[in-house]
């Protein structure tokens, strides 16, 4: 609880504003919602509780996507059908978004690269990310926490002007993400199920040697 400001409206009522700060899980966001106390002096000058209210809720962005975190990084996914999907996650100046880029090659080695953001939706009051892809399409949806994995619900257009919408699912399993697509529909018509396993790339040896701090000199 963080009070921020104590004020007399009478000589024996006192309201109180503040914060109350919420932890539900160590996997959860800390969840920030106002309040305000009324206190009432009694005749032998301590101070009672008279009313307590909260109102709205004001969550950092920032941390209402901690939860997905683990996206970050680079991950890579080779189907069986030849298909390759390359993508990096990472967080934007603020950390209030999830920004991505994927590289996705076909297997007559056609690419097409695909920009994602994902962030807190305040007119949906949930998770919810927008895909644009470098043909001229889109898409957008709410993602959905239900236990160990994410639904989501996504709409979008192509760049033929065909409407598109999928139900998703996404669980996270240390260095493996699982991602089931169903329920697809293109131009009104039923598309097969989809089920992608992204592995979480390490990184280059190379890159690591690099970075590494040169040996110091004899002496030093």
């Amino acid at each position: 609880m963080e009070a921020s400001t104590v004020h007399s409206i009478a000589p024996d009522v006192a309201i109180e504003e503040g914060l109350v700060h919420l932890t539900l899980a160590d996997d959860e966001p800390v969840r920030s919602i106002r309040y305000n106390v009324a206190h009432v002096q009694q005749d032998d000058g301590s101070w009672l509780m008279a009313s307590s209210r909260s109102s709205s809720e004001v969550t950092a962005p920032s941390e209402l996507l901690k939860p997905l975190h683990w996206l970050i990084g680079e991950w890579t996914l080779e189907s069986e059908l030849g298909v390759r999907i390359d993508m990096v996650i990472d967080l934007d100046d603020r950390e209030n978004f999830l920004l991505g880029e994927a590289l996705v090659t076909d297997t007559m080695g056609d690419a097409q690269t695909i920009s994602l953001r994902i962030g807190w939706n305040p007119a949906t009051s949930s998770v919810y990310w927008w895909t644009f892809d470098s043909e001229g399409g889109n898409a957008a949806g709410p993602w959905m926490r239900r236990g160990d994995q994410w639904v989501l619900l996504t709409t979008g257009i192509t760049s033929d002007a065909e409407a598109s919408f999928s139900s998703q699912s996404v669980v996270h399993e240390g260095d493996t993400m699982v991602w089931i697509a169903t329920q697809r529909m293109l131009a009104g018509e039923a598309q097969p199920d989809l089920t992608y396993r992204f592995v979480r790339r390490a990184p280059d040896p190379l890159s690591l040697l690099n970075s590494a701090p040169a040996p110091a000199a004899d002496g030093e």
